[in-house]
């Protein structure tokens, strides 16, 4: 019999502090409450700066139900395990868990799934369910039969190339959209093609050179008069169009050195002539591997809680990308084709007034 009445009421009620500052590896807790770290309380409370990565561990045939607090700091986990060589847990960062022990695995005490194999878990109203919308068997993510939305997607992990597709292909909806990389500069594929609700094929297609091709060959914008304001008369564009054709220049792509040639402008040019403001500037960026952090700053570990997860991220370059706007161009040569229109009826009418032909 155990006459020993305070480690009892520890058993019962007591909480372990545990400071996890300068510690790392292996450590093994302890029946004493006198020496923590113990497993003698049901409450542990972990505090501290991780300077490594530690794994405390019941030794095998002790078991129990715990409440852990993790409000350590620093960039490694904390993993609860068993001498018996089952399953761990990882208590995140700011979070706190109810853990159960059987002397040999470590579980989350709240581990039961609800809904049917492979269903996503969600509240439904106060009570966990599962999504018969949305299946993971591991691998694979579908939607059967539902919706997915969001105000913005980012998709990382996908550095050497993939693909997200919305079915087996058919009316309706993107069929695919690729990211690639190492791909060739051509249209021997494609990032994005867009299925036609008719099922005569593809109506929108956007080639890895950055070629768009679509069905009707209908490129518009949204202009009504009530969107807008300041409305007045362009001013003259012939001046303009007469320095900006002089700019006019055929060459090839480094990308394809043994291309067709091309016919265009320079950005580069066009920021030196007279409508600068047809050029925009992006700044450059590269594409990044880092690790994927908590919102307190702490790393996300894949399930052997040693391989931080990693996620791909812009970094932005000091350098700058010039991009011609065609589409203000177009309208600055429709102007200034009007202008020239009216100058040649002009003309025409004074030479028949006198009587000259033309």
């Amino acid at each position: 019999m155990n006459g020993n009445s305070d480690q009892i009421d520890a058993s019962f009620g007591g909480v372990t502090a545990i400071n996890v500052t300068s510690v790392s590896g292996t450590v093994v807790l302890s029946d004493d409450t006198t020496s923590p770290p113990s497993y003698i309380c049901p409450i542990l409370k972990l505090s501290g700066t991780l300077t490594a990565n530690i794994n405390y561990q019941f030794p095998t045939g002790i078991g129990g139900d715990y409440t852990v607090f993790n409000s350590t700091t620093g960039a490694f986990s904390v993993v609860f395990s068993s001498g018996g060589g089952g399953t761990t847990v990882i208590i995140p960062q700011g979070a706190s868990a109810a853990i159960s022990v059987d002397g040999t695995n470590v579980l989350l005490s709240d581990t039961m799934a609800m809904g049917a194999s492979g269903q996503i878990q969600y509240n439904s109203s106060g009570v966990t369910a599962g999504s018969s919308k949305l299946i993971f068997d591991g691998t694979s993510l579908n939607n059967p039969g539902g919706n997915i939305g969001c105000s913005a997607l980012s998709i990382n992990g996908l550095t050497g190339g993939g693909t997200i597709t919305s079915g087996p292909g058919g009316p309706g909806g993107i069929s695919y959209f690729s990211f690639s990389q190492g791909q060739p500069d051509d249209t021997s594929w494609s990032h994005l093609c867009g299925y036609g609700a008719g099922g005569g094929g593809y109506n929108i297609v956007v080639y890895g050179n950055g070629n768009i091709i679509n069905q009707n060959n209908s490129y518009g914008a949204i202009s009504m008069r009530k969107l807008k304001q300041d409305i007045v008369p362009a001013a003259s564009q012939v001046e303009d169009i007469k320095q900006i054709a002089r700019m006019v220049s055929k060459y090839r792509l480094k990308a394809n050195p043994t291309g067709p040639l091309q016919i265009g402008l320079i950005a580069d040019d066009l920021l030196q002539g007279p409508s600068p403001g047809l050029v925009s500037v992006m700044r450059d960026y590269e594409m990044e591997t880092v690790p994927l952090l908590t919102e307190t700053g702490a790393p996300i570990f894949e399930e052997d809680s040693v391989t931080p997860v990693m996620v791909q991220q812009k970094k932005l370059l000091p350098t700058d990308s010039l991009h011609v706007n065609y589409s203000v161009l177009y309208m600055k040569a429709v102007k200034a084709l009007g202008e020239m229109i009216e100058r040649v009826e002009a003309l025409e009418a004074a030479l028949t007034k006198a009587g000259i032909p033309f």
